[in-house]
């Protein structure tokens, strides 16, 4: 009777786990500088730039720029703002690809950004503001866990419980086109672990919590 009691209760836990569970929004807000106000995005305008992402996240970068431009269409419709698709062929067009690839290698390895370039860059789209962002976590994995149980007896058991991780992860910041300075930077996270049997919530779910939390950190 004893097991069958513990049985039960392993068997609630996870049903109220697994119903319990949604996609949260970690985002925060690292920095703002004082002086960046709502106007003057609406003044400047942003250019959202090429997407970076880590190593075997690369084929995801496109579909991190729509869910991006989806969500600054939605949260900041008074901003004047131009997709990544737009500020690659102004780049090219301003014989400058190589130098924002060459900018982001120089950032990477010894976090200094161009100031030159910035500049160079948002002149060449025509925003004075270029919105930077980096894919840092894309996936979904399974893990599994210890969940302690009280049973009959009051002897606190232990039993395994199997469960699926979701998790997007997006760094931004916003580079000022006027002196090269970095003047907002923002983490878009959205999080979910559920039993491994509930329905299925999408990475593309994920990744659209990720973008938006992002988004509304901007003023």
């Amino acid at each position: 009777m004893f097991k069958i009691l513990n049985v039960y209760l392993l068997a609630l836990s996870i049903f109220f786990l697994s119903c319990a569970v949604s996609i949260q929004n970690l985002s925060k807000l690292q920095y703002k500088d004082a002086e960046l106000k709502r106007n003057s995005l609406i003044e400047g305008g942003i250019a959202l730039l090429p997407v970076i992402t880590g190593i075997g996240m690369e084929g995801h970068k496109w579909v991190v720029a729509d869910s991006l431009e989806a969500a600054f269409y939605d949260l900041r419709p008074s901003v004047p703002f131009v997709n990544s698709a737009f500020s690659l062929n102004k780049l090219k067009d301003g014989e400058l690809s190589q130098s924002y690839d060459e900018l982001i290698r120089t950032y990477k390895g010894s976090g200094i950004l161009n100031k030159g370039t910035i500049q160079e860059m948002a002149k060449a789209i025509g925003k004075r503001f270029l919105l930077f962002v980096r894919l840092e976590k894309f996936g979904e994995e399974k893990v599994t866990e210890d969940i302690w149980l009280p049973s009959a007896t009051i002897v606190i058991s232990r039993e395994e419980v199997h469960l699926k991780k979701g998790e997007v992860a997006l760094l931004g910041e916003l580079w000022d086109g006027e002196n090269g300075d970095v003047v907002w930077a923002a983490q878009g996270i959205a999080y979910s672990k559920e039993d491994i049997g509930s329905s299925i919530r999408s990475i593309e779910a994920h990744l659209e919590v990720a973008c938006r939390g992002l988004i509304s950190k901007l003023p």
